[in-house]
């Protein structure tokens, strides 16, 4: 998911910045259509503290938004958001009898425009609008099976810097945000490789001392007393224990800006302890994906409203 807005111009002086995620069709468009849609969902948020208590809220979530889909000879393009900017890009490829049988998901990303009541919420509403496209493309294309995407997700943090969000979720919370918020699966040697980085971690924490973890982090940034952090480190026997105690003790924000800092952290994960989800398939299976959503649809170029309903 990439939360940045607006890609900078070669030449400011002589040309605008480029909008980045603009809906343009790519190929020689057959057919075109947009449907207006009603999204109504219930959002589980679940938070371990470093105690193992688990606490759970749940939020309704409510959008309107867009769906245009260009048809060409060989594809289905599919983009959510508004009229003209999207926050999901979907391609579905066709088959001899041109129907819709593959599907790739080529770009999530997050944009305050991509629904038309109110402004879009990071978090939730991307959560809601992914389960959408899910239950979307299971009710129109039955053939599509797979919908295969690559974590390329980062989380931009307040100080205007990121994080790979993967590494983060995973060494936080033991799972990707995919994985905590969707049905997805993996192919089986895409599994077997994920299994074995993540046990890779668990051997690094159990093997790697405060002063040669302190040798990557930039422990004075924390604000938290360089002893607090030490004993937190030693008392914690997994990754997840101790950054999940870190959050507790700074904050959601000011852990991701310490994170963030130097990209430390991201060179951390990838280079010392060999953690990379960017080179695995993840996949939604939407015959599978039975969310409990509501959405509506008025087709803006005609026909009349439909409702679909899911439990």
């Amino acid at each position: 998911m990439y939360e940045s807005k607006y890609e900078n111009s070669l030449d400011m002086s002589t040309r605008r910045a480029k909008r980045q995620g603009l809906i343009e069709p790519h190929g020689t468009v057959l057919k075109t259509t947009r449907e207006k849609v009603y999204v109504e969902g219930v959002i589980e948020k679940k938070r371990q503290l470093s105690t193992g208590e688990i606490i759970i809220e749940n939020r309704l979530r409510k959008k309107v938004m867009m769906v245009t889909t260009f048809e060409t000879d060989q594809s289905y393009q599919i983009f959510i958001g508004n009229h003209e900017v999207y926050c999901i890009n979907v391609h579905l490829g066709k088959n001899t009898n041109n129907q819709a049988y593959t599907g790739s998901l080529s770009n999530a990303r997050w944009d305050r425009e991509c629904s038309l009541d109110d402004p879009f919420e990071k978090g939730d509403d991307t959560i809601l609008m992914i389960r959408f496209m899910a239950m979307y493309i299971k009710d129109g294309y039955p053939l599509v099976k797979n919908i295969t995407f690559t974590d390329m997700s980062t989380k931009t943090c307040d100080n205007g810097g990121s994080v790979i969000l993967a590494g983060m979720k995973v060494l936080m919370e033991g799972r990707t945000w995919y994985e905590e918020h969707f049905k997805v699966s993996m192919f089986d040697h895409d599994r077997k490789s994920y299994n074995e980085s993540k046990y890779r971690l668990t051997v690094y924490k159990r093997n790697m001392s405060f002063d040669k973890f302190s040798e990557h982090a930039r422990i004075k940034n924390t604000g938290v007393p360089i002893d607090e952090v030490r004993k937190l480190y030693e008392m914690s026997d997994t990754w997840q224990s101790f950054f999940t105690g870190m959050r507790e003790k700074m904050g959601i924000s000011r852990l991701c800006i310490w994170l963030s800092h130097d990209g430390w952290f991201d060179t951390f994960v990838s280079n010392d302890l060999e953690f990379n989800t960017q080179s695995i398939k993840f996949i939604f299976e939407p015959q599978v994906s039975n969310y409990v959503i509501t959405y509506k649809i008025q087709h803006t170029n005609g026909g009349k409203r439909t409702k679909k309903r899911r439990t």
